[in-house]
């Protein structure tokens, strides 16, 4: 990548970080750090849930999966998570919302007892350790493939994971919603452009069919339509269920979306949230997961399916174009520039639920105890 690009990708980043940062101000108390003090309204919710959902990890491992399952692999996306936010804001945390707690885990023990806290509370940093895991790989193979650094990327990922948390914990909730408004706009905007670049370098849908039957007559059928890997006897309806089950859960006991959704101003803010939240992902999915399959077509052989996406940049993109794509898929450290590196999601989303378990250590004039959910 030329130095324009690197130029562009980083101010693009730093921009936001700064705006997101001026347009907010330190927390002065537990609720407006851990809530925003019950501010937010839908359009900024909806903008930073998809924001929680789709992330660097998501371009290179989205990319990655529909290089592996096909078309099949837009179901957990496209069905899965909004099914899973319809629930949340519609079912599971009202209750939640309406009786002013902070965090799933609190409510936990409302309902069943200190012990199902402490529980909810090492779920939920043992689920987060494992998307940092996961987010950091993702953010390893990018930068390395773009660098050439090879091993020694690892340390631009923690570096950039340092500097993603402290942004986080001094501004709390109501600064990572403002830059998360603005990074989920550059997510649109990169996924957009490389698809458009590579889909015109294919030559449509019917050139793309003509290269995946090139590499094997049956993939076509086996990557372009729902079910075409399924063995022999596996129902398309149980396919669907499966992918969609694994992503509505997600999506509700997800602490890292949930908190912003307890931090809307209304319950009404708290639905509206999800419509803006699911448009994007619904575009955004379309993009990376017919770029996985375009992927397939291009490196039929690859040794490692989540290198898809870093060959992809490399091979297609340079200067301004790859410096637009970057400051989409990657931000420059800042947590919430946005969580496009959810690498960073741990800072906020672990802090919170440590926070969380330690109310039940503190003195009630310290933590307001809140009454139970009828």
């Amino acid at each position: 990548m030329t130095l324009v690009g690197w130029v562009l990708a980083l101010g693009i980043n730093a921009a936001m970080v700064a705006a997101g940062w001026l347009r907010t101000r330190r927390p002065s108390t537990v609720a407006d750090w851990q809530l925003a003090s019950r501010s937010l309204a839908w359009p900024a919710i909806g903008l930073s849930l998809f924001a929680t959902a789709v992330d660097s990890g998501d371009f290179v491992a989205v990319v990655g999966g529909a290089y592996q399952y096909g078309i099949a692999y837009l179901s957990t996306w496209w069905l899965g998570i909004p099914i899973g936010w319809l629930l949340a804001t519609g079912v599971v945390l009202v209750p939640v919302y309406r009786a002013g707690f902070f965090t799933n885990a609190e409510y936990l023990e409302a309902r069943f007892g200190p012990a199902m806290r402490l529980f909810g509370a090492l779920v939920q940093i043992q689920q987060r350790t494992n998307v940092m895991g996961n987010m950091a790989f993702s953010l390893f193979l990018l930068l390395g493939a773009i660098t050439g650094w090879g091993g020694r990327a690892w340390w631009l990922v923690v570096g950039l994971a340092a500097l993603a948390a402290v942004y986080t914990a001094s501004g709390g909730l109501r600064t990572v919603v403002a830059t998360d408004s603005l990074q989920t706009v550059m997510i649109v905007i990169a996924s957009g452009v490389l698809w458009v670049v590579v889909w015109r370098a294919i030559g449509g849908w019917a050139e793309l069919r003509g290269r995946l039957a090139e590499v094997d007559p049956e993939l076509p059928a086996q990557v372009l339509s729902y079910g075409g890997l399924s063995g022999p006897g596996t129902p398309l309806a149980l396919v669907l269920f499966g992918w969609i089950a694994v992503h509505a859960a997600y999506c509700i006991v997800n602490h890292s979306q949930s908190m912003r959704l307890l931090g809307a101003r209304s319950e009404w803010d708290m639905r509206a949230a999800v419509v803006i939240a699911s448009a994007a992902l619904i575009a955004v999915m379309w993009c990376n997961v017919s770029l996985g399959i375009m992927s397939r077509a291009l490196y039929p052989d690859l040794d490692q399916v989540d290198g898809a996406f870093p060959q992809v940049f490399v091979d297609f993109l340079d200067g301004p174009l790859a410096g637009l794509v970057l400051a989409g898929c990657w931000p420059p450290a800042f947590r919430p520039t946005t969580r496009s590196v959810r690498l960073s999601a741990p800072s906020s989303h672990g802090t919170c639920t440590v926070v969380s378990w330690l109310r039940t250590r503190r003195s009630e004039a310290v933590w307001p105890s809140r009454e139970s959910p009828r």
